[in-house]
């Protein structure tokens, strides 16, 4: 074959492709976005769903993915909610296909299609857990599980024992997300495990919390800036997929104290976040004890009731952060969540204090141990694993 008819022949290939493929665009809620896959060369990539619109090309199609239900997806009707759904084009016309049917029906694509969860909670054993183990993530094609963390919670009490998640970076590939769901599990989550977190829980004690602190801390209310937050930073650990862990919530949040929360341990989640890319890190995360408030002659635990549930407001925050290996054990962080800091530090810190012999803890040396901003200490877990309520023990 001659060089001139060679270049024909990639010209011919070239412009053909040119117009037969072509980019599609579809818009959605984007406050309650689904998981849109599609490949890019030998790879399945998770788009980015941060806008309200996804691009895809016309010749694969686009994958999507919502473990509560599609709503608003159907131009022509209103079906029933669905977890899986494929979109094609044609020029400007999108068309949606669900699995197992030959046919394709005309798509709604005025930006009101929407995804309640696309993560959610289930059943599932958690290792160390004691009480009721649940997963939270999705999966993407019944054949992949993208797992955020694994809560381990007493139901009856409806607080949570502990968080484990892997700290690391996230990527956007379909293949590689196993590396960090905990345990490293790739198989799917089973769909007949869901299990429904009500939310009225958190939501009442988001409201019930500040109005106890006016009414029953007296004098203290003003040091009491106490507010409910997730127990683990799981926007960061979520990394490229931040937007569908919004409902994590409802089973692993706790009462923070804010100067705890806003200064060293935002530090601290900072340290471990930039410690994750150096390698993959197992990270435990619970809390223990109660606050009390200080009287003329004895302290007082403050407690304050939700949906007939006795609460008190815990008085340690703490991580247990090792490498992803069985041969480190790793070290166990601890933050006092309250403005009641004894002097007399004996009663507080648990242990000989090791956070100065943690290297990726130097940028917190210098403020550490400044109570108005959360005072933090170090200890080996075989000292706490015994002390520590719901520590896992390994």
């Amino acid at each position: 074959m001659n060089l001139s008819l060679i270049l024909a022949v990639i010209f011919v290939s070239f412009v053909t492709s040119d117009v037969f493929a072509a980019t599609c665009t579809l818009k959605f809620n984007k406050a309650y976005p689904g998981v849109f896959v599609s490949p890019y060369g030998r790879y399945d990539v998770i788009l980015s769903a941060g806008n309200g619109t996804v691009q895809f090309d016309s010749n694969y199609g686009l994958d999507a993915y919502c473990s509560g239900g599609f709503k608003n997806y159907a131009s022509a009707s209103t079906p029933k909610p669905e977890s899986q759904l494929k979109f094609t084009c044609t020029g400007s016309t999108l068309r949606y296909q669900i699995p197992g049917s030959s046919f394709t029906y005309l798509a709604k694509n005025d930006g009101s299609l929407l995804c309640d969860n696309a993560a959610q909670y289930y059943s599932q054993t958690v290792q160390y857990c004691k009480n009721t183990g649940l997963a939270y993530g999705f999966n993407i094609a019944n054949t992949t599980s993208v797992i955020f963390g694994e809560v381990c919670t007493d139901f009856k009490k409806y607080r949570t024992d502990f968080v484990h998640y892997v700290a690391g970076v996230r990527n956007d590939l379909v293949n590689e997300q196993y590396l960090l769901n905990p345990g490293n599990v790739s198989k799917p989550l089973p769909a007949n495990n869901v299990y429904a977190v009500n939310d009225t829980t958190f939501i009442k004690e988001n409201q019930t919390l500040p109005t106890a602190i006016r009414s029953k801390s007296g004098n203290y209310a003003q040091l009491m800036t106490y507010r409910m937050d997730n127990l683990i930073p799981i926007k960061y650990q979520a990394g490229v997929m931040d937007s569908y862990v919004r409902n994590f919530q409802n089973a692993a949040a706790i009462p923070w104290w804010s100067n705890l929360l806003d200064f060293n341990w935002q530090q601290l989640q900072y340290l471990i976040n930039d410690l994750s890319y150096s390698g993959w890190y197992d990270v435990y995360a619970g809390t223990s004890d109660d606050v009390q408030m200080p009287y003329e002659t004895k302290n007082v635990t403050f407690t304050y009731d939700v949906n007939q549930l006795n609460r008190t407001i815990p008085l340690y925050v703490w991580n247990l952060v090792k490498k992803n290996d069985k041969k480190d054990t790793g070290v166990v962080v601890i933050g006092v969540n309250s403005p009641f800091f004894p002097g007399d530090k004996s009663k507080t810190v648990l242990c000989k204090d090791t956070c100065d012999k943690v290297t990726w803890l130097n940028p917190l040396k210098n403020t550490r141990k400044i109570a108005s901003m959360g005072y933090i200490f170090c200890c080996d877990p075989k000292d706490v694993k015994k002390i520590l309520n719901g520590f896992p023990q390994m």
